[in-house]
């Protein structure tokens, strides 16, 4: 029997040595795909891809009526992209990537996304469930922010780290670092787009979620995960540290601008302030530190 290389307290598996694609999980119940097989990638991505489009049918279906009287929920939903793509491009355009490169880690990036919310989901959604959401006092959120920044933070962070296991060369890994970014930032405006039409909120009452805010939160996703990246490969944990306290920082204030009073404007302006930091700082990393 082939031995099992299983990453990060089982969360994936990538052996070299294995022909199998699809291998049992070593704990628990299900099956997992072998990273390292030349079939794995295509495979994650049919999966991933999938996932997303039954998401998007079922809720379609499911809220046909509502999405008559509010279509512009998708005009909403397909801007957002659009200027997720546009800040993507402002650092991307310096490397040499082909469409197969962006297809395949574009999935890393959705897994990414499935693993951050669905331990955050865990880690905050159990507590919301028991406090109750409308007994939920500002200072609750020191908590839930936190929560949220680690979770996510660590979606990208696994899949990056699987990434330097398939992959030698750096600039490779700060390249998939950002489409990773990407595929994160465009599956969060999908499960945004999904709750709001579940929900049934009016898209008058969305605007809080508007492209600006949206944007900001594209650079901040794209520009955060090349850092993790860039951390990965200088083996520090200061960039992680970093992205932590300011996501924490940027999901308390969303979490209690009500509380204290602070305009939706005034929120948007920093989420921007803070997201153009980040990527102030990706670029000025990489620009001192390798030549693509």
């Amino acid at each position: 029997m082939k031995e099992y290389h299983f990453l990060l307290y089982n969360l994936f598996y990538a052996n070299k040595n294995d022909e199998r694609l699809v291998v049992p999980k070593k704990f628990g119940l299900g099956w997992t795909i072998n990273f390292c097989h030349p079939k794995a990638n295509l495979c994650l991505f049919i999966t991933m891809t999938l996932i997303l489009i039954l998401i998007f049918l079922i809720t379609i279906i499911l809220n046909y009526s509502y999405l008559q009287q509010n279509s512009n929920v998708f005009i909403w939903y397909f801007l957002s992209i659009f200027f997720s793509l546009i800040v993507f491009s402002f650092v991307f355009l310096k490397f040499n990537a082909d469409i197969k490169d962006i297809y395949i880690v574009m999935s890393y990036g959705i897994l990414a996304c499935f693993i951050g919310f669905g331990f955050q989901q865990i880690f905050n959604g159990i507590p919301i469930l028991i406090i109750k959401m409308k007994n939920i006092k500002w200072y609750y959120h020191i908590y839930f922010a936190a929560m949220a920044a680690v979770c996510q933070t660590f979606g990208k962070f696994a899949v990056i780290l699987l990434l330097m296991k398939l992959y030698d060369s750096k600039n490779t890994i700060i390249k998939f670092g950002l489409l990773v970014g990407l595929g994160f930032t465009i599956t969060e405006i999908s499960l945004i787009t999904v709750t709001i039409i579940f929900n049934k909120l009016p898209f008058s009452s969305i605007s809080y979620l508007g492209i600006f805010e949206r944007t900001a939160a594209s650079i901040f996703h794209i520009y955060t995960a090349g850092l993790i990246a860039f951390g990965l490969i200088k083996r520090t944990y200061k960039y992680l540290i970093l992205i932590i306290i300011l996501h924490s920082l940027l999901d308390f204030l969303a979490g209690t601008y009500r509380h204290f009073n602070i305009p939706v404007n005034t929120l948007e302006i920093i989420v921007f302030a803070i997201s153009f930091f980040i990527l102030v700082i990706f670029a000025f990393t990489l620009k001192n530190t390798y030549k693509i």
